[in-house]
């Protein structure tokens, strides 16, 4: 863009005060051409120098199990009525878990049966599946008989009455089953597994937090970590975090790591990487959660209490693009020296407009 002309067109006091006024506004217009230069370099200067991919996630252990046909408990048959707590193997690992029937009207047969967290479902509204859940805490075998006993405030009961009257619990709530058991202590239990309140989900499955950030340095790149999670275990204990990269980077690229920990905070300093430098920062973590209440869903459905895992992890994925050089300060101060400068010009423009005006005022001679 050449330097704007202005062409004089005689002396008279007029005209005189119209170029005043055009000179003023071509001076704004520069100003504007100016500060889009500027603005343009400042873009270009703090462009990102690295790509960041940050993912979280948490994959709750559930297992599939395997009924062999093993029952652990009898309860007390009534009325052609059985009563039973069924074992059931996980199907790689050989882990064992006990379970109540969920469904009255299905016949238990061998198989594979996937555990799921009990919650609401089309079969069950959420009061009543968290009513079972307090049935399943105060039931045998989570529960000892003398521990029901003292809660109830039922004496003298079997193992066999409170498995008993724990699975019809389950199966009001589950079918809107009802039976009427000849055992007057089964009928007793009953009505106080019943009177129970409903508790929600208990377990609580949190997740790592990781952030990545540039940090500005002469030449190449460099990044700062930080990972943490509130996490905890079913002890009350925090959930201890490791973390790996994909790669050595010093004998890759010549970085320096740096490694801070602070409380629950780890901050994670690389420096010294060349443009085109890649790597995967990947933080690990599991989760121990206290016992809640599991199905175990096939053809027929089982019920009990279960300590699950929630395995945590989070990854960095990283690439320096570019150099990471630009200086914020020196930015910062070439801002403010353009802002001066451009009121210094603003104020030069007042002036002239105040003059124009008292030219605009003046009768002439």
């Amino acid at each position: 863009m050449g330097m704007p002309i202005i062409t004089g067109s005689g002396t008279t006091r007029e005209q005189a005060i119209t170029d005043l006024i055009e000179s003023v506004a071509l001076e704004q217009a520069s100003i504007s051409y100016i500060l889009d230069a500027e603005a343009t370099k400042f873009r270009k200067a703090l462009l990102p120098c690295a790509n960041f991919n940050i993912t979280s996630e948490n994959h709750m252990k559930y297992h599939t199990f395997r009924y062999n046909g093993t029952v652990l408990y009898w309860g007390i048959s009534d009325q052609g009525m059985a009563f039973a707590i069924f074992e059931l193997v996980e199907a790689t690992t050989g882990l064992t878990t006990s379970a109540y029937c969920f469904d009255v009207f299905t016949a238990i047969a061998p198989g594979l049966f996937e555990q799921q967290i009990l919650t609401a479902s089309s079969d069950i509204s959420e009061e009543n599946a968290n009513k079972v859940r307090n049935i399943l805490f105060n039931a045998f075998p989570y529960a000892s008989v003398s521990t029901i006993q003292n809660l109830s405030g039922i004496q003298f009961l079997t193992q066999g009455e409170c498995i008993t009257a724990a699975q019809l619990a389950i199966w009001r709530y589950s079918n809107n089953f009802y039976f009427d058991h000849s055992n007057a202590r089964v009928r007793a239990l009953l009505a106080w597994y019943l009177s129970l309140p409903p508790i929600g989900i208990i377990i609580d499955p949190e997740k790592i937090y990781l952030t990545g950030e540039s940090i500005f340095q002469p030449s190449g790149c460099a990044a700062k970590f930080t990972f943490s999670t509130p996490a905890l275990n079913a002890d009350g204990s925090p959930v201890s975090l490791a973390y790996t990269f994909d790669k050595d980077l010093t004998a890759a690229y010549g970085a320096h790591v740096d490694i801070v920990v602070d409380g629950d905070l780890t901050t994670i300093t690389v420096t010294q990487l060349p443009p085109g430098a890649t790597f995967v920062l990947t933080v690990e973590g599991a989760q121990s959660l206290p016992q809640d209440a599991y199905r175990y869903v096939d053809t027929q459905d089982l019920v009990g209490l279960f300590t699950q895992t929630n395995d945590m992890i989070a990854q960095a994925k990283y690439e320096c693009i570019g150099d990471c050089g630009a200086n914020l300060v020196l930015i910062h101060n070439s801002i403010k020296e353009m802002v001066n400068a451009v009121s210094a010009l603003e104020a030069v423009m007042q002036t002239q407009l105040a003059l124009a005006k008292e030219c605009l005022c003046e009768e002439e001679p």
